[in-house]
């Protein structure tokens, strides 16, 4: 008995590809491939943190709605980072998106002077904030409601 030369990988792959069965193994082989894609998504989509978070993967709620009415009313609405969010309606959305865990404090009393529309305003970060703070809400990036941890700068 002789030893027989075996073909090369490359000579080997020129006959396989063009053998029906190949092709047929192949074409299944793709007709799953839009249901492992699907899979996919929808295993990301339930593990995203909270419901609140939105197609988009960014964080939008809307302040006014997630104050309890037993507490009565507010006045305005500041996080802690140093972000004016004025009545907490949907023209003042919070996002938290600086990072961290943001805290909203509801407040009763007037503005600070600085504070007159969605933006930034350094008397917010005051902890000692004139006014009597109502209700606060806590939420990170991530759209995680009463998170825990440290607040970042607002930068933005």
């Amino acid at each position: 008995m002789g030893w027989r030369k075996h073909p090369l990988p490359a000579q080997l792959g020129d006959r396989l590809s063009h053998s029906p069965y190949c092709l047929m193994a192949a074409g299944r082989h793709l007709m799953i491939l839009p249901e492992l894609l699907l899979l996919a998504v929808l295993s990301s989509a339930s593990a995203r943190p909270s419901f609140l978070q939105s197609a988009s993967a960014r964080c939008s709620v809307i302040l006014q709605d997630k104050f309890p009415a037993s507490k009565g009313s507010y006045d305005f609405i500041c996080d802690t980072c140093g972000w004016y969010h004025g009545d907490g309606s949907d023209k003042f959305p919070a996002s938290a998106g600086s990072g961290g865990c943001h805290t909203y404090r509801f407040m009763k009393g007037t503005p600070p002077a600085d504070c007159t529309s969605f933006a930034k305003c350094s008397a917010c970060k005051d902890a000692d904030l004139a006014g009597e703070e109502v209700w606060s809400y806590k939420l990170s990036k991530e759209c995680q409601e009463q998170c825990t941890g440290e607040t970042v700068a607002c930068d933005r």
